[in-house]
């Protein structure tokens, strides 16, 4: 069997052109198979390091929800601490009841920000780990071109 130096498609025996991309392919028939491992590690390659950016893409997503979390939470809670020191200005004795009903407003808003952060960046970690196990377990990659995609060389 036979493939496309160009794009790695299967060739019928008598092919002079692919049928996949139209490149020339008579002639080829010698360097064939070098050139297919090539291609297919290219693509595996660029595959699996797409996949390496989704999963860093997503655990900063992940990170950037609990972030946001914590800011609104503590935004709120200044707020309120801020506007019970107003109304206990006023006149009136229950600052402490209100300063600590806002630090438990702000706790309330923070703590599903951060659930969710931690859920969204675990799925990214997930697809990290998977995509871990499939390039150490691809036949078609060498070492190098396992630590290239992997960060590691």
């Amino acid at each position: 069997m036979s493939y496309c130096p160009k794009c790695g498609a299967k060739l019928a025996p008598d092919a002079r052109f692919c049928d996949e991309c139209g490149h020339g392919v008579s002639g080829t028939q010698g360097h064939t198979q070098a050139v297919t491992e090539d291609v297919r590690a290219k693509r595996l390659t660029g595959r699996y390091m797409d996949g390496f950016r989704l999963g860093r893409a997503i655990v900063g997503m992940g990170t950037l929800i609990k972030t946001i979390g914590g800011f609104a939470g503590l935004s709120i809670s200044i707020l309120a601490a801020l506007g019970a020191s107003e109304y206990a200005r006023v006149g009136n004795q229950q600052m402490p009841l209100v300063v600590g009903g806002a630090i438990v407003l702000g706790f309330v808003v923070w703590l599903p920000f951060w659930i969710l952060g931690v859920v969204v960046a675990a799925q990214g970690q997930i697809l990290k780990a998977v995509l871990d196990t499939a390039v150490n377990s691809s036949p078609f990659l060498s070492n190098d071109e396992k630590a290239k995609i992997m960060s590691l060389g």
